[in-house]
């Protein structure tokens, strides 16, 4: 799991070739998330948490799994099996 997070901070840096190789991985993201801390996102995955520095737009940008379900959130649409609005 330690390359995952790896391959997330590089995402978020722009590295274009890891963020290949983070799509290989993304049936294991369940959310990212913004934290309390400026700057600091919070990757939620099957099996580990991580926070590394980004911007969450970025993030969008460059994932296709990923969507924007509120200003502070991103979920892997990938993993959405049902939701309740009520």
């Amino acid at each position: 799991m330690a390359g995952l997070v790896n391959r997330s901070l590089d995402l978020a840096l722009g590295n274009g070739v890891c963020c290949k190789r983070l799509l290989e991985y993304y049936w294991q993201f369940y959310y990212i998330t913004t934290t309390q801390f400026p700057h600091k996102l919070e990757l939620v995955t099957r099996g580990t948490r991580a926070e590394f520095v980004g911007n969450l737009m970025q993030v969008l940008e460059k994932t296709d799994f990923l969507v924007q379900v509120s200003q502070s959130l991103l979920v892997n649409s990938k993993n959405i099996t049902s939701s309740c609005f009520s």
